[in-house]
């Protein structure tokens, strides 16, 4: 990729999973099929996503949505989000 730190920040983005995955002590596939639990995930997205563009950081696309987009499918109900992951 060409901007390498612009990868980085959406890998940041990905990672902001990994506490609740660790919270609520499920495997990460049972953990995304709960919208209650995506639901938090898409406001840490949303609050970095905020941050990012404060300091003027474009997040890279590497996989699925772009990252604006992200907090939007998580919040989707469970049945949607089960057939678009």
């Amino acid at each position: 990729h060409a901007d390498m730190k612009a990868v980085q920040w959406s890998k940041l983005l990905m990672n902001l999973n990994n506490a609740l995955v660790a919270l609520s002590n499920l495997p990460l596939a049972a953990e995304l099929a709960d919208r209650s639990w995506r639901v938090i995930l898409a406001g840490q997205i949303e609050e970095a996503l905020a941050a990012l563009k404060a300091a003027g950081i474009e997040p890279a696309r590497i996989a699925g949505p772009p990252p604006w987009l992200l907090p939007k499918v998580l919040r989707l109900p469970d049945w949607l989000f089960g057939l678009l992951a």
